[in-house]
């Protein structure tokens, strides 16, 4: 059996509304030069995530060269998805059709899909 190994906690450090975090996540996407051009379709906690990621494998190379099967993703937070769940709320109470664009992220675990789809990762994932 595989040993667990906690790899790093990443902290970006960020202030303000929700559009000045997408902001300053956006340009650091742009700054660290990912190709990835899902990234523009995520939510603010994928993208949080996304760039969170990138940060712990530039120091943590090993990551990438481990077995697919071998590398799990386990995130936690306070209030999950809340602000796509909002979203999502206010686009049926104004009476739009659900939008399976915003209904994908008012799952969290979303990120952990995202980042097995980018990176090959099959190991355990969890969003708690």
């Amino acid at each position: 059996m595989k040993k667990l190994e906690e790899v790093a906690a990443i902290c970006l450090g960020f202030e303000g509304n929700v559009e000045h975090i997408s902001d300053n996540l956006t340009e650091l996407y742009r700054i660290r030069e990912i190709k990835y051009p899902k990234y523009f379709k995520m939510n603010l906690l994928c993208k949080l995530g996304f760039i969170a990621c990138d940060f712990l494998i530039e120091k943590h190379h090993e990551l990438l060269a481990a077995q697919p099967d071998e590398v799990a993703t386990i995130f936690f937070n306070k209030h999950a998805s809340l602000a796509s769940d909002h979203f999502h709320q206010h686009n049926l109470e104004a009476g739009e059709l659900p939008s399976p664009a915003v209904f994908v992220y008012t799952l969290p675990n979303i990120l952990n899909g995202e980042l097995a789809i980018r990176y090959g990762w099959t190991g355990f994932n969890s969003f708690l």
